[in-house]
């Protein structure tokens, strides 16, 4: 957290009057929208050139991306203190290095879970009693063929659950980051011994520039999994629930 003193006193004044995780990471994601311009390009570039540069670009009124506002995203929690891990979604082994989406995993002390929250969704899901799930708990009820409600703002959102319910049959393959330090992204840390070769490293064609960075680097452990449980049932479905802070 001490890396991350910029986004602490904006993170703490945006989850002041909050009860829940679940409201607070609502309400810093809704921000992260909010500064969204119609008038300013996306984003271009990728997580590599840091989240601070990269949070400049959407205070300027730049979209990003998923990989870009779930880093964000991510700094915002890790600023207060709590613990988070991103997952990277992928087809199979084969594209273990290349990033289909983004999504975050934060832990809640509260209730003593991690629950899963993705920035394209702008919402995290429920099981029947109203609990956060974690990405794994959501994929079990899916593939039980059960109906699990999205809590959202539909107001400000760029996938709807049914892009969502696609996408995650086709993407069965998760890399979750076991290091929330967010130190692997920030441009003059890149390739640690080997970063006064950053401006050549850097250039090399993905996934090479990834595995070196992974190697030379402090990005920390990382686990795959590549057993998952079955494609969600066909017949069930994600609801969404509108709710302005969670």
């Amino acid at each position: 957290p001490a890396d991350l003193l910029r986004f602490a006193a904006l993170a703490r004044s945006v989850v002041a009057a909050t009860t829940t995780d679940g409201q607070r990471l609502r309400l810093l994601s809704d921000m992260l929208y909010n500064l969204r311009h119609p008038d300013v390009p996306w984003i271009q570039g990728g997580r590599e050139q840091g989240v601070l540069r990269i949070f400049d670009k959407m205070q300027d009124g730049a979209p990003g991306l998923c990989g870009h506002t779930t880093l964000v995203l991510g700094a915002l929690w890790r600023s207060l203190g709590r613990d988070f891990r991103e997952i990277r979604f992928t087809r199979n082994d084969d594209s273990a290095w290349f990033a289909a989406h983004y999504g975050i995993e934060v832990y809640s002390p509260d209730t003593r879970r991690w629950m899963y929250y993705d920035t394209g969704l702008n919402g995290y899901a429920v099981d029947a009693d109203g609990e956060p799930l974690s990405l794994s708990a959501l994929g079990e009820q899916l593939a039980a063929g059960l109906d699990v409600p999205i809590v959202a703002n539909v107001r400000l959102r760029d996938w709807d659950p049914g892009m969502f319910m696609g996408f995650l049959r086709e993407h069965q393959l998760q890399v979750y980051s076991l290091n929330n330090r967010l130190r692997a992204f920030d441009v003059d840390r890149r390739f640690g011994r080997l970063h006064f070769g950053y401006d050549v490293f850097s250039t090399l064609p993905r996934p090479f520039d990834r595995v070196l960075d992974a190697v030379t680097g402090d990005a920390g452990p990382r686990l795959v999994l590549s057993d998952q449980p079955p494609p969600p049932a066909a017949h069930a479905r994600l609801h969404l629930t509108e709710s302005p802070i969670g």
